[in-house]
């Protein structure tokens, strides 16, 4: 069967904190998905505005597919009675389950603040197998 959903691994803070908090850490602020399935695969749209297409690495293992979004940036302004600096370091990062997908077919473009990803079912899977009884 096919799983293209969230991965979350092992959920330590939920034991910790209780469910309220594991809901509220489960989606990384700016990076909201949508997931629609089609004949062959999945269709991932994901938001991550303010961020270039090199900021953005996209990884699989072990059957598991991860975005990261990773922004530096570092503000100076000059005036004759002041430096100011301002910095921002931020990393986020979304994985989902590969299981029954084929990894080698994933697919992504990025333009206006949208990552879009394909990525195809695995073909043996898609088809019904009839098993011979002995």
């Amino acid at each position: 069967m096919f799983e293209l959903s969230p991965y979350r691994g092992e959920n330590f803070l939920g034991q910790f904190f209780g469910d309220d908090f594991a809901k509220m850490m489960d989606t990384p602020r700016g990076m909201k998905t949508d997931i629609k399935e089609t004949k062959d695969g999945y269709l991932i749209n994901m938001n991550v505005p303010g961020y270039e297409k090199g900021d953005l690495e996209i990884s699989c293992k072990n059957d598991v597919l991860t975005v990261s979004a990773e922004k530096r940036e570092i503000k100076e302004e000059k005036s004759d009675s002041f430096i100011r600096k301002e910095r921002y370091f931020g990393k986020r990062e979304r994985s989902f389950s590969l299981k029954g997908l084929d990894q080698d077919s994933i697919d992504a473009s990025y333009e206006n603040g949208v990552l879009v990803i394909n990525i195809k079912k695995d073909e043996k899977y898609i088809e019904d197998k009839k098993v011979n009884i002995k």
